[in-house]
């Protein structure tokens, strides 16, 4: 905690004259500024009111007459009606302040008077609302019109009149005035996490081959060339699928490079996922399984130090307090959220509550330690998003290239973004996204620029108040984490999303319901084919080679589930052509998981054949089919992967009226359901129509199966 503020006044007069120059050391806190027109120190907030005093002015020179010598004395005296030490003023805040103007000063022989024009009572404001004022910093407040009247030497009497005003510290410009930055040296320096990232969909305009093939390959390549050239540089990276695809086609000498780059902390993964996910569309289950596809892969190939600290979500439409809970329970410390409501983020931004504890799961608030639901959440700003500072794209607009000629404004067009942004930040640490969509393909012209500005800015903290580093999300939650301070809560979800008036992105949750419903359906088989597996494994004892095999042929399904799960995916906002990519992996996929259950059926039931039914929304299953149709029997599986034993009915294409025996040979009720020759269908071509179907309840048991037997009746 700084225990004064320094202060420098402003005082803007007419004409060309020169102001008083001098040099001061504060005695409150020791430091030494040197002075333009003039300085003081404040006293710091209580928890009552602050009171401004010691506060020194110097007088402008008039036609060599009026000179400052000695000490001056003191101007003025200020109470303030602010009651908390932690207020920061908003556009909508006002405090009133009443001053007393009192004093003379020794003008060399002259005696010089001050006396007020504007009302004695003025609105403080803050042209940047940095920090609090116990971080070091301070408020602008508003111009004073005063009238400095002379005694000179003569007899006679002049006067002028100017503006006067405070500056406790501020990083704003003043070019206006004869003060200058370098008159109020910074008590406290911005602390700014540069995180290097890429945003990159598992599918959204283009397919994940397509984007692999056109982006995501270059990225990966040229920020692995890139962290070698320099140890300070980092790189965030978040969507496992594409990483894994990469990694798959790199030498040994490659990989073992990303590892140390990994080992070292240059190279982190975020959130961890196969995937980033939608939040509301998902089902418990396929976030997990997301989830764990992606950490499966870190932990296996890096380790379990490499595996992530953060959940980073910032392109989903909205955030959902089952989500957050989940990211709770799997250790994360940090959740980074992007897409809430518009006005929510105003008034977060404007109350800097834009960092919070999120209680996702009120009921569940009194577990601790590694069960605690309760986890931090930082919002990204409304000014650039996860996307690069505005006007800082390197890679997408050259025109942005930091050069000799240009470095210093660029520095100052980077410390007003900074300016804005951290309005809504309640520490003097600041984390700045610097990166975009399928951004580093190449990576050069982003840190070489980079490099260029920050290099020039920490070279010049007094004058613009930071210091820059690159970081990660990781680094900026530590730092948060050690600031050991507390926290505004939040107890509800960030549902639903809008982005203005009656402007709600909500359709989502039902459109496409095609493909939602295969999703689900999918997921259900993937379960079911994972529960026999693992259960015929541990109770048969099933070869190895086999359970290997089987859990190779899964995790393809697995990965086409997974990427469904991604904000643009399960959501329906992707094009067309993607729309059918999904489809396609999740086809190819659901003959995988078929195969596999089919196989582990005939190994543990010592060698029946067993068929799957993937079209019995279409009333076809060609094993019942052609099999009734003889003297033979059909088994039929059925299995519950949900954990909770329940009664489902079960519908079976059958050329005819049957019979149904459970495994005690006892008759089951069933119920014949006549087809609908109004609804025939188009098959490899052909019109067919549906078959009658069978239907009967069937009770398998929590993780487990029950068989059936069908007979056709005589």
């Amino acid at each position: 905690m700084i225990a004064t503020l320094l202060v420098a006044m402003l005082l803007s007069v007419s004409g060309d004259e020169s102001p008083c120059l001098g040099e001061y050391t504060l005695a409150a806190d020791g430091i030494s500024c040197d002075l333009i027109a003039n300085s003081g120190d404040v006293d710091e907030p209580t928890a009552s009111h602050r009171t401004c005093n010691n506060m020194y002015a110097c007088p402008p020179n008039k036609d060599g007459d009026i000179k400052c010598v000695g000490t001056p004395a003191e101007l003025w005296e200020c109470t303030s009606s602010v009651a908390d030490t932690n207020k920061m003023f908003s556009s909508t805040d006002t405090e009133t302040e009443t001053c007393n103007i009192a004093g003379s000063w020794d003008c060399g022989g002259a005696n010089c008077s001050i006396t007020m024009t504007s009302p004695t009572e003025f609105v403080a404001r803050s042209e940047r609302k940095p920090f609090l004022w116990t971080e070091g910093h301070g408020i602008i407040y508003a111009n004073r019109t005063v009238n400095i009247v002379y005694t000179l030497s003569n007899g006679g009497t002049t006067s002028r009149t100017g503006t006067l005003g405070i500056q406790c510290c501020s990083f704003s410009w003043n070019d206006s005035s004869v003060w200058t930055q370098d008159a109020c040296p910074f008590t406290t320096l911005l602390d700014i996490h540069i995180v290097a990232h890429t945003h990159d969909d598992t599918g959204y305009t283009s397919t994940v081959a397509e984007y692999y093939e056109s982006n995501v390959q270059h990225i990966l390549t040229t920020v692995t060339s890139e962290l070698q050239k320099n140890p300070l540089r980092k790189f965030t990276y978040v969507e496992v699928a594409f990483f894994e695809m990469w990694w798959n086609k790199q030498t040994n000498n490659t990989k073992n490079i990303v590892r140390e780059l990994v080992k070292n902390g240059q190279l982190q993964f975020a959130n961890g996922g196969w995937c980033m996910p939608d939040e509301g569309s998902p089902s418990y289950y396929d976030m997990l399984m997301n989830m764990e596809r992606g950490l499966r892969f870190i932990i296996a190939e890096f380790g379990l130090n490499a595996r992530p600290r953060v959940a980073w979500s910032i392109d989903p439409f909205g955030h959902s307090s089952q989500y957050a809970t989940l990211n709770a329970l799997f250790g994360f410390d940090m959740f980074y959220v992007g897409r809430i409501d518009f006005q929510e983020k105003a008034g977060r931004f404007a109350t800097q509550t834009m960092e919070t504890v999120w209680r996702p799961s009120p009921s569940a608030s009194h577990f601790q330690g590694v069960m605690s639901r309760d986890i931090m959440t930082h919002v990204l700003d409304p000014i650039q998003f996860y996307s690069y500072p505005p006007g800082f794209n390197f890679e997408g607009d050259k025109r942005t290239w930091i050069t000799p000629e240009n470095i210093e404004s660029r520095a100052k067009d980077f410390f007003n973004f900074i300016q804005q942004k951290s309005a809504g930040y309640a520490t003097p640490s600041l984390m700045v996204p610097f990166g975009s969509d399928f951004q580093y393909t190449n990576a050069t012209t982003n840190y070489y620029n980079m490099d260029l500005l920050m290099n020039y800015i920490n070279n010049n903290t007094k004058k613009y108040g930071m210091k820059l580093h690159w970081s990660t999300p990781t680094e900026y939650m530590l730092k948060l984490h050690s600031m050991n301070r507390s926290w505004p809560l939040k107890v509800d979800d960030f549902e639903s999303y809008a982005i203005g008036e009656a402007q709600f992105l909500v359709g989502f949750y039902s459109s496409r319901p095609d493909m939602k419903g295969m999703v689900r359906q999918e997921s259900n088989r993937l379960r079911a084919a994972q529960n026999l597996l693992a259960f015929s494994t541990l109770s048969t004892g099933l070869p190895s080679s086999f359970v290997t095999q089987q859990i190779n042929n899964i995790d393809n399904q697995t990965m086409a589930l997974s990427v469904v799960q991604h904000h643009d995916a399960i959501t329906s906002t992707q094009r067309r052509h993607v729309h059918k990519d999904y489809i396609s992996q999740l086809s190819v996929g659901q003959q995988f998981v078929g195969n596999s259950i089919a196989a582990t059926l005939q190994e543990v039931s010592g060698g029946l054949q067993y068929e799957n039914c993937f079209h019995l929304n279409m009333s076809q299953c060609n094993i019942t089919m052609t099999t009734l149709t003889g003297s033979q029997a059909v088994y039929v599986v059925v299995m519950d992967s949900s954990g909770v034993s329940q009664k489902k009915v079960v519908q079976v294409p059958v050329p005819g009226a049957v019979t149904v025996y459970d495994e005690e040979d006892n008759i089951v009720p069933s119920q014949l359901l006549p087809s609908w020759p109004q609804a025939p269908h188009i098959q490899n071509g052909e019109v067919v129509v549906p078959n009658p179907t069978v239907s009967f309840y069937a009770n398998p048991p929590a993780f487990g199966y029950t068989t059936y037997k069908i007979v056709k009746n005589e």
